[in-house]
């Protein structure tokens, strides 16, 4: 039996296989200024976040504030590794890291709700 479109497929994807561990690695799935913006974006949200590390570590739940940051630095890192060598993996580290933050905000907002935040 033919397959014609599967052959050209995988000709086509060729260059996207990493030799070592025979994976398919794309690169071209973002426009490069995409993932700088992404990237920048990231580091400016986790930089907010650990310029505030004091004010969390006096909230109740300072271990899972802590624990969160802490993931989030690694996942900026491990982005900034990967934006230009795997596009797919650093997709799956953006998501990762919004939907860490994500859930630092919900908790900093039970948190103001309950009048843990306050103004200077």
């Amino acid at each position: 039996m033919a397959t014609p479109g599967l052959l050209g497929i995988l000709v086509e994807e060729t260059g996207t296989f990493n030799r070592t561990d025979n994976l398919w690695r794309p690169k071209n799935l973002f426009f490069d200024i995409q993932t700088q913006g992404l990237l920048r974006d990231m580091v400016r949200r986790y930089t907010a976040l650990k310029t505030s590390e004091v004010e969390l570590k006096t909230l109740d739940r300072a271990e899972m504030y802590l624990k969160h940051l802490r993931n989030l630095r690694f996942i900026v890192k491990r982005a900034h590794f990967l934006r230009r060598a795997n596009h797919l993996a650093f997709a799956q580290a953006v998501t990762e890291f919004y939907t860490i933050f994500g859930v630092v905000l919900r908790y900093l907002r039970f948190d103001q709700a309950r009048g843990k935040l306050t103004p200077v």
